[in-house]
């Protein structure tokens, strides 16, 4: 038996007690000895097979006319430009971390102007709790419904409507001072909390455009990015606190000071935003796989 079983096991055969059939007992169960991965039974391999909701992912429009430019234009995923160690698309990546990167310097830069600035209005330490604490009210409240828009109408769509509430927000908060409404400075955090919503929508974009084993070190790169975006920026809110003490100047409309400077110059880096998205960023469309026809057994 144990030369039989060395054999077996060597030989790459199955394991099968041949004794036991010989005198007409039950055999012992055969077993394959070459494992597969995934299990046939997985969903790892084939996630259509199993999930009936699932959305195959696709670049660019969905589209079987002859258009050579357009089909050159468009990288597919599942194409060789996406190797096991790449990015399909490093432009759209390096969008993607500029879009996080200004929406948490909308948190950074305005940081060291929050407190000067809800003691200018005549607010106190609870005041500032509340401004502080709407931005991330506003992210919480629209990051669900960015989310899903991004499913049925497509990142760029997305991400130019969220820039655009950013942009509106970052003007708001300028006019705050003028205004001279604590409630304003609430709205205006809110409103910038909401178009900055879009952790979810990026991190899913960079998710299909890398590899499976390289899909961690890009988000966690991203993840860096939106740190940084918070934690290292305050410095240029500090600056413009320093540079605008005790000055003030009148452009039309348009009063730049210690309080509504860096609201100003984040608005512009929004405007820098806008011409990526629509000059850079390419789409990835999503398209629901072709469902066959059930056949029905009697």
């Amino acid at each position: 038996m144990a030369s039989s079983a060395i054999e077996k096991f060597t030989g790459g055969a199955p394991l099968v007690n041949k004794n036991s059939d010989e005198r007409g007992d039950i055999s012992t169960p055969i077993i394959e000895m070459t494992p597969t991965f995934p299990p046939l039974e997985s969903t790892y391999g084939n996630r259509a097979k199993y999930d009936e909701h699932y959305i195959a992912m696709e670049d660019g429009p969905n589209d079987d006319s002859d258009q050579p430019q357009a089909h050159e234009d468009v990288i597919s995923i599942s194409s060789s430009v996406l190797t096991a160690e790449g990015l399909a698309d490093p432009l759209g990546f390096f969008i993607i971390c500029f879009v996080v990167l200004i929406g948490d310097m909308n948190r950074g830069v305005l940081f060291p102007v929050m407190w000067p600035l809800v003691q200018e209005l005549g607010g106190n330490s609870v005041w500032l709790g509340y401004a502080v604490g709407a931005f991330s009210f506003g992210r919480i409240i629209a990051s669900p419904g960015l989310g899903k828009w991004s499913i049925e109408r497509g990142y760029t769509k997305t991400l130019l409507l969220s820039t655009s509430i950013m942009f509106i927000g970052c003007l708001f908060f300028a006019q705050v001072h003028r205004i001279g409404s604590l409630l304003f400075l609430v709205f205006s955090q809110i409103t910038m909390g909401i178009g900055s919503a879009t952790l979810g929508v990026t991190r899913a974009y960079v998710a299909e455009i890398t590899a499976t084993r390289q899909r961690t070190t890009y988000i966690a790169w991203l993840t860096a990015v939106q740190y940084g975006g918070f934690t290292v920026t305050p410095f240029f809110g500090s600056l413009f606190m320093y540079l605008l003490q005790d000055r003030k100047y009148e452009l039309g409309l348009i009063t730049i000071d210690k309080y509504s400077a860096p609201a100003y110059f984040m608005s512009f880096l929004c405007i820098i935003t806008f011409v990526f998205l629509i000059t850079g960023f390419r789409e990835r469309c999503r398209s629901k796989p072709e469902q066959k026809k059930k056949s029905k057994t009697i």
